[in-house]
């Protein structure tokens, strides 16, 4: 039996720094589920790297995140899912959770949403040069925020579960972590 919480983000905002602190304690499997899908989507000669699966059809799309999803479902245990609420393709925005996704994992608990200021992402996403990623401004961050917290709000009224909001401050990895591991805590019932 497992119990799920799925941590999303703005791209940018420190989702997967803030979510490695809680491999360290070794009590949860911290799953990506791009990278989950994109060794699926290798192995089918679908993409070559990363950011090649925000240019596949939807239907690549849904064959991945369902294989994916089946892969976590199997799994046993406390499970952090590392992933996105959208993605944004081609000047819109796609579902990263659509609704099937997460009522097919079954046992999802609660939702995360890691956030910061749009400057400091702006600013971050410049300095990650390891990403290829949309030229995006103030206003597409600020509307990916708008919808990414809208998703959340339904998934968490529909599954009725908590959703927790994380500020990660420029400079303050350390005190969001901290922040991110009592929300584990709690959304797993261990608090």
């Amino acid at each position: 039996m497992n119990k799920i919480v799925i941590v999303t983000g703005s791209p940018g905002a420190g989702k997967t720094t803030v979510t490695s602190s809680a491999m360290k304690s070794g009590r949860y499997k911290v799953m990506n589920l791009g990278t989950l899908m994109l060794e699926i989507a290798i192995k089918k000669g679908y993409v070559k790297e990363r950011d090649q699966m925000r240019y596949l059809s939807n239907e690549k799309i849904t064959e991945l995140r369902t294989a994916a999803a089946d892969h976590i479902a199997r799994q046993d245990g406390l499970i952090i899912i590392d992933t996105h609420a959208t993605i944004q393709q081609h000047g819109r925005f796609v579902p990263g959770i659509p609704a099937h996704f997460a009522e097919q994992l079954k046992g999802v608990v609660g939702l995360i949403y890691v956030d910061a200021d749009t400057e400091a992402i702006l600013k971050r996403r410049e300095r990650d040069t390891s990403r290829i990623r949309e030229a995006d401004d103030k206003r597409v961050l600020d509307e990916q925020r708008d919808l990414n917290l809208a998703i959340l709000g339904y998934y968490s009224s529909h599954l009725n579960i908590p959703l927790y909001i994380i500020h990660n401050q420029e400079g303050k990895v350390e005190q969001s972590s901290k922040f991110f591991e009592e929300d584990l805590k709690d959304a797993f019932g261990e608090r």
